[in-house]
């Protein structure tokens, strides 16, 4: 007899505990098949998460894309706030709250401040084990950025954030002078920079500056420091000392001023630039020079080298880089991306054609030249390369207060050395207290 309105008709005991004994065994089976399906027969795919600034996930994340396919790995991509101070803010805050990171992409702005707050791991120990990868493949002044006294190796460098002369060709054939790139590199010295920078500042009758013969930011302060042979501190990482009142330090700040006070050939404001027609000669950036090309300027222009101080011709560049962080749940495969993300050749060959940056890495700078770059990129992108490997190319410091003191020498500077309120050794004489109070916090 079939049901009637739910009602199911009465069964014998024996075919009741047949009936329970089935369904039973049905249950059963469902429950093997789920757990082979979702639980313990196929393990969850590993997961990493990775910590990058907006314009480091434009670069990046198609290398991220590429690792995680050949790895079979999910990676998150998480992005950080603009501002160097809430950028460690968010990292600490994340890694102190337990969340998942397991690489995050730095500035050596931001690196002192996360090593002293226990986030970044020792890279040796990984470095150490893997046959594919060398620390002397990279280039040495990137490097050390992030490399302590005693070894420890805390990120390793992702680009170079290069900086360089571009000068008005024009303007400088004009002047009846010659490229600098024709003279020797002696010869391309401080003395003939500022000749070059006298004779094509040029005046209205009324007697302003039309055109600055050089811009040169305050920032960039630190390069002619290094070309005369001084320091700030004496170590990127570790310092135990300041040479602000070195002698060739002072001679570096006091060339830097006379550029702009009294009679000014030179301006450091970020609109008169080269390319504004406002300057003839000046420092930008590598990426600039898409900049240059799509604005199809009226005069030629290229790429110069830094004049030679009196001790070398070296330079200060900015190195971002990438750091693993001690709280990985799954630091081999992390490992695995930072040393891909370092060194695949594809992703600085996009960096390259993107932003014009060169890879920290000394075995993908063989693709850093002309035919890499932009259509319409002048010869001159091709001393970029040789700048890169220049021995006396050093890299900003990462401790914590390093950048502390660039500022506030940086607005010394501007505030009272170029318009000679004070001079050059009492500005030093102040940042000299300065750097030892930084030094004892360090201790």
């Amino acid at each position: 007899m079939g049901s009637f309105l739910g009602v199911v008709p009465q069964q014998s005991p024996g075919k009741q505990r047949s009936a329970f004994q089935g369904k039973l065994i049905c249950f059963l089976a469902f429950v093997v098949v789920s757990l082979c399906l979702f639980g313990l027969g196929a393990e969850a795919r590993p997961k990493l998460t990775v910590v990058m600034s907006a314009s480091a996930v434009d670069d990046n994340e198609r290398a991220v894309s590429r690792f995680a396919a050949m790895h079979d790995v999910d990676i998150e991509i998480v992005s950080l706030p603009s501002g160097t101070l809430r950028r460690i803010e968010f990292i600490v805050t994340r890694f102190l709250g337990g969340l998942d990171m397991d690489i995050t992409h730095i500035t050596p702005e931001m690196a002192g401040a996360l090593m002293k707050a226990g986030v970044a791991v020792d890279l040796q120990p990984f470095i150490s084990k893997d046959p594919s990868l060398r620390l002397s493949d990279f280039v040495p002044a990137a490097l050390d950025t992030y490399r302590m006294l005693t070894g420890e190796v805390y990120a390793l460098p992702m680009d170079i954030a290069l900086r360089g002369l571009i000068a008005n060709l024009d303007a400088i054939n004009d002047a009846g002078l010659a490229h600098p790139n024709n003279l020797t590199p002696d010869d391309w010295n401080w003395t003939r920079f500022m000749e070059y920078a006298r004779k094509l500042t040029r005046y209205s009758p009324s007697g302003e500056v039309e055109r600055y013969g050089i811009r040169w930011a305050p920032d960039n302060v630190d390069t002619l420091i290094l070309q005369a042979g001084g320091y700030e501190f004496d170590h990127p990482t570790a310092p135990t000392k300041c040479g602000i009142l070195l002698p060739q330090t002072i001679q570096a700040l006091e060339t830097w001023t006379s550029w702009f006070h009294p009679n000014p050939i030179a301006t450091h404001s970020g609109s008169e630039d080269v390319a504004s027609g406002k300057a003839a000669m000046g420092i930008h950036v590598s990426s600039h020079i898409d900049t240059f090309v799509d604005a199809k300027l009226l005069f030629s222009w290229d790429v110069v080298r830094y004049p030679k101080g009196p001790a070398n011709n070296g330079h200060v560049e900015t190195i971002s880089a990438f750091m693993m962080t001690s709280n990985s749940k799954n630091p081999e495969l992390a490992w695995k991306l930072l040393s891909f993300l370092v060194t695949d050749r594809e992703a600085a060959l996009y960096l390259l054609r993107s932003r014009a940056r060169p890879s920290g890495y000394i075995p993908n700078l063989e693709i850093y030249n002309r035919s890499n770059f932009v259509a319409g990129a002048p010869p001159g992108v091709d001393l970029y390369r040789e700048m890169v490997l220049n021995p006396f190319f050093k890299a900003k410091s990462s401790f914590p207060g390093a950048a502390d003191f660039i500022a506030k020498m940086r607005d010394l500077l501007v505030a009272d050395a170029i318009t000679g309120k004070r001079s050059i050794l009492d500005i030093a004489t102040e940042l000299d207290h300065f750097g030892a109070q930084i030094l004892s916090e360090l201790k």
